[in-house]
């Protein structure tokens, strides 16, 4: 699965029992998935954190490389960081 992930640009950030979690470069993005599919691609958070509308994922197709292993592939609102 790793070997599969990578040879489509996704950088493994992290895994579950059942998931995993990968970041990937806009460029990668757009090639993966054609202009009709990239109307869920990243954009900015149009809500503040922590509002109900920052917590929507954008759910995308599966790429047929993945399609035996994954059920579904979804762009994750971006992280919030804390200061220390």
């Amino acid at each position: 699965m790793n070997q599969i992930v990578s040879g489509l640009g996704i950088r493994p950030t992290g895994t579950g029992f059942a998931s995993l979690s990968g970041e990937i470069s806009q460029e990668a993005f757009e090639s993966m998935f054609s202009s009709s599919e990239r109307t869920g691609s990243p954009q900015p958070m149009t809500t503040e954190p922590g509002s109900a509308g920052s917590s929507e994922y954008r759910e995308l197709p599966v790429p047929e490389a993945l399609k035996d292993y994954v059920e579904s592939i979804t762009v994750a609102p971006p992280h919030v960081y804390f200061n220390q």
